[in-house]
């Protein structure tokens, strides 16, 4: 056979093999988890939506971690739901969240959480957050630290402290729905004059994000309405110093809250 009738052979072939390929893509179905025709695999992916997420705390769940937006829902959510942080969760009662749903302290940092007593029950003696955690046994707890920690804190000690704490409250309550909450923005003068910046507050949080997916918990994105164009705080939510917020951000913050329902919610509530 001739050169030619080679190339020829070969051409044809190949052309036989695209058209093969185009007829075989267009039927092909996409993947559910991840909507791409052409998938490699994702492990990851299937544990965090459709195919059930199981964390180190041995839960498991068939929801995807980041909570998605569920419109408004009624009042009882939001009255199920308790906050754990600091200062920026300390604030939250001028947008008229009760105390007692608080277990929050000012200045508190992640890797103190588990030692340090700050919560009073029933007039009893201050409690550590965990015990708290355990006696009240919360329907749904909303966890936002970091902010008292970034700045110093190497990344890797930081997620190993946070992951302990997450790890301890789960624990200690194990039908307790948690949810991470994204570390929240700061004002550009906070940044200049702190080793806090919104980049490395961005970055934590996708650390935090992963953190959720690996424990089976929930992540919520709140810092995303709190942001302006260039990513730092909405000027009409700062309360002045870049750190804190006024009325109105902490209105906005329980906004988000309550209306990203966690999936759980109608069982909890029977």
């Amino acid at each position: 056979m001739s050169i030619r009738a080679k190339q020829i052979i070969l051409a044809c072939v190949c052309v036989f093999c695209l058209a093969l390929s185009g007829v075989l893509w267009f039927f092909t179905k996409p993947c559910e988890q991840c909507g791409r025709k052409l998938c490699f695999g994702h492990t990851a992916a299937v544990e965090q939506s459709g195919g059930g997420q199981t964390g180190t705390a041995g839960k498991t769940s068939p929801y995807e971690t980041q909570l998605s937006y569920t419109g408004e829902t009624d009042a009882d959510y939001l009255d199920s739901v308790y906050f754990i942080g600091d200062s920026r969760t300390v604030g939250l009662v001028r947008a008229g969240m009760p105390e007692e749903r608080l277990f929050a302290e000012t200045g508190m940092c992640h890797e103190d959480a588990l030692t340090k007593r700050v919560v009073v029950l029933d007039d009893s003696a201050f409690l550590t957050i965990p015990d708290a955690v355990e006696i009240v046994a919360p329907p749904v707890a909303v966890v936002n630290f970091g902010i008292n920690g970034i700045g110093f804190m190497d990344e890797e000690a930081f997620i190993d402290e946070y992951r302990a704490m997450m790890q301890a409250f789960m624990e200690a309550s194990p039908d307790t729905v948690f949810i991470i909450e994204a570390i929240l923005p700061v004002s550009v003068s906070y940044e200049s004059t702190s080793s806090v910046s919104n980049e490395k507050i961005n970055a934590m949080n996708q650390r935090l994000y992963d953190l959720a997916e690996e424990l089976g918990c929930f992540y919520l994105d709140t810092d995303r309405v709190m942001k302006d164009e260039d990513g730092s705080l909405l000027s009409e939510y700062n309360d002045g110093d870049g750190l804190h917020y006024n009325e109105d951000g902490y209105a906005a913050i329980l906004e988000y809250v309550k209306t990203h329902v966690v999936p759980q919610w109608e069982e909890i509530r029977q």
